[in-house]
């Protein structure tokens, strides 16, 4: 339902026709429509997403929160077959869920 609203709303101010709206476990990235420049993960995640890596082109970037509770910011730029990663300090974040994300389990009281 929220994937159908956004999508209307965004014809509605004219930004239809310039994006593309996913809704699913976005968790292992979206792969039919790589390669990106830019990854940017708007959720903690629990390990470095080396995953996702395969779909940057070949000078592309991940920003990705790393951690569960206290999250690292990390940025993986890839340039060809090499990947540097970079840890830009701690911040709190949001858990991702789904196949790569946290498990509920880590949520139980």
């Amino acid at each position: 339902e929220l994937a159908v609203a956004t999508s209307t709303r965004m014809d509605e101010l004219g930004y239809g026709d310039r994006l593309t709206i996913y809704a699913g476990d976005g968790s292992g990235g979206w792969e039919s429509q790589s390669p990106y420049n830019r990854i940017i993960l708007s959720g903690g995640i629990p390990e470095v997403p080396r995953h996702l890596v395969p779909q940057l082109n070949d000078s592309g970037r991940i920003v990705a929160p790393v951690g569960i509770g206290e999250t690292r910011m990390m940025v993986l730029e890839k340039n060809g077959d090499d990947v540097k990663e970079s840890d830009f300090g701690g911040f709190l974040f949001s858990p991702i869920t789904g196949k790569y994300g946290v498990k509920e389990e880590v949520f139980e009281i």
